[in-house]
């Protein structure tokens, strides 16, 4: 009779010790993280560290995802060791990665040398606006004009056209009232 082995089993067979990081050097994926079946051919597969972690230290909080610390000398999406996992929330997750920082390298490459934008507008006189939350660049004046231009066609609709005079008219009063209580 054949004996099933455990999936943690069956990971920890592909595990080398590389410092304080447990490398896995079989069954990884394109994206670098490592991936195993569960028991039985037919059985989903769940990914290396997260059988990891959950096997070690428990079950991963609902709606969390597995962060490799960096403080802990860890950013191998192929180590398991669970000392190098922390559970969080996926926006903390992405950025404690390195896509932000790429994000901002490009964009910052792409603008290096340009002296005008697509619209011809020199920018050394119209100057760059930076989208404090992507970091994409565009001309001063073209980001004005496509304001301007959404500004119009929300103007269009009446229902539309309502609600923003209704936020005007609030923001005005609450200036007013800063105002006079100063």
């Amino acid at each position: 009779m054949r004996r099933t082995i455990p999936p943690i089993e069956r990971l920890m067979r592909w595990v080398v010790i590389d410092g304080t990081c447990w490398r896995v050097t079989r069954g990884i994926r394109k994206d670098g993280y490592c991936q195993i079946q569960l028991t039985g051919k037919r059985a989903p597969k769940i990914l290396g560290h997260r059988l990891s972690y959950e096997h070690f230290i428990g079950p991963v909080p609902e709606g969390l995802d597995l962060d490799h610390v960096r403080a802990r000398g860890c950013r191998f999406r192929n180590c398991i060791n669970p000392a190098h996992l922390e559970p969080v929330t996926r926006a903390v997750n992405i950025l404690r990665g390195t896509a932000p920082r790429r994000t901002t390298e490009y964009y910052d490459a792409l603008w290096e040398n340009r002296t005008h934008c697509p619209n011809d507008h020199e920018l050394a006189v119209t100057g760059i606006h930076v989208e404090r939350k992507t970091g994409h660049r565009q001309c001063r004046a073209c980001h004005l004009q496509q304001k301007r231009e959404e500004h119009q066609r929300a103007m269009a609709d009446p229902v539309k056209a309502a609600r923003i005079r209704e936020q005007n008219r609030a923001a005005v009063a609450r200036y007013k009232a800063k105002k006079a209580a100063a």
